[in-house]
């Protein structure tokens, strides 16, 4: 038995206390060494779970993020465009099926996404010399979150003109263009974003989506509406895994706080008082009912 593997040799796993937030990256790792699923670690907010992310970071490349802006700012403000891309990164990453460690906070681990299967289904794949009719093609990118623009600027836009749709994947370095003749890709080439010159030509590719909101014609449609037209679930959905809560009185504390909140601003909006945003966190306990850890960190007197 190791040195780590004696420290971590705790009979009852249901309530773990005095550890310090590495010793809590140390023994996430060792448990996931150890077990045949996957890891999901929940925090009450987004600083616990940043740093908990950045040092498991140290032991391994199989972590990944999803990170979540509080309410008020995802509501009344804007998400951040940086979060949402680490989130899709993850949910992508974590579809390849392989045993990972998830990191994310409450509001990450309440957020509703599409169930596994549609996301999985909403990836695009282009062979060349295969028909994809274009104005079909188009809408499907429009349908997973790729924005019409003029020229191809950033990832998560796109440019049809004629026979040609410019689009930048967010899973590709570089943006490609399709080049059809017909109905039929004639050509697919990637291409450098300032000087548009071609840097090499491919035979395929596959375009992830830009969104977590997979609804057909969703521009209008509201985030916190997707569970009336789709079937939803959270992160936990998306894996084969066992859970651990970081502090499990904080994050109902937090969820408490959430929910009045949430109260309050249906208030001031003018929404129905029941208006939901999110799942209950009881749905998701009774929905992730598999075992779970309990950590409480060492207060300053302890240490």
């Amino acid at each position: 038995m190791s040195f780590l593997d004696k420290i971590f040799d705790i009979k009852d796993e249901k309530e773990i206390t005095g550890l310090t937030p590495e010793l809590k990256s140390l023994y996430i790792y060792q448990k996931f060494k150890k077990e045949n699923k996957s890891i999901l670690f929940v925090t009450s907010n987004l600083n616990d779970a940043s740093n908990i992310y950045n040092s498991l970071s140290h032991y391994t490349d199989k972590v990944w993020f999803f990170p979540m802006d509080d309410f008020l700012t995802s509501e009344a403000i804007a998400i951040s465009p940086e979060f949402k891309t680490t989130r899709l990164e993850t949910i992508n990453n974590i579809l390849k099926d392989d045993k990972q460690i998830v990191v994310t906070n409450l509001m990450g681990y309440l957020r509703y996404l599409p169930e596994k299967q549609i996301f999985k289904n909403s990836y695009i794949k282009i062979e060349k010399d295969k028909d994809y009719p274009l104005k079909e093609l188009e809408e499907k990118l429009f349908d997973i979150g790729y924005k019409k623009e003029t020229t191809v600027t950033m990832t998560g836009e796109m440019a049809p003109r004629g026979f040609v749709i410019d689009i930048f994947p967010v899973n590709v370095e570089e943006p490609v263009r399709l080049e059809f003749w017909s109905d039929t890709v004639d050509t697919i080439k990637t291409f450098d974003i300032n000087s548009q010159r071609t840097t090499k030509e491919i035979d395929e590719i596959t375009i992830f989506p830009n969104t977590e909101k997979i609804i057909k014609n969703s521009f209008d449609i509201p985030y916190r509406d997707m569970p009336k037209h789709i079937k939803t679930t959270n992160i936990s959905g998306y894996m084969d895994h066992v859970t651990i809560y970081d502090n499990l009185i904080d994050i109902k504390n937090n969820y408490k706080e959430l929910k009045e909140e949430i109260k309050n601003y249906n208030i001031s909006s003018e929404r129905e008082k029941n208006t939901k945003y999110m799942f209950d966190l009881e749905e998701i306990f009774e929905k992730d009912s598999i075992m779970y850890f309990v950590f409480f960190s060492l207060s300053d007197d302890m240490l």
